[in-house]
């Protein structure tokens, strides 16, 4: 599964009491993605940096998911939001 796929699949079980669980496991699925990247010799990078990274990206999502956006935007264009904000992410490791 590619991780648009991932995201939008933890988008669908999204709602206003579960925001900061959907973001922890948004965590997880961006550091192993991140982490499976990193196995390349071309982009071997600290782990630590790695980490971090996923978690500026998981609290920009948190606060996005936390701004009442999610009563108002289709599950796709929230899917498509968040893989916005990871892809801008990616660019400090």
């Amino acid at each position: 599964m590619n991780l648009k796929e991932e995201i939008y699949n933890e988008v669908l079980s999204l709602n206003k009491d579960n925001v900061s669980i959907v973001s922890m496991k948004l965590f997880y699925i961006i550091s192993k993605k991140i982490l499976d990247i990193n196995l390349n010799e071309k982009y071997n990078r600290s782990e630590d940096k790695i980490y971090g990274i996923s978690s500026q990206c998981t609290d920009n999502i948190e606060c996005l998911l936390n701004n009442h956006l999610i009563n108002n935007i289709k599950k796709e264009e929230l899917t498509d939001l968040i893989y916005k904000i990871i892809i801008t992410n990616l660019k400090y490791i």
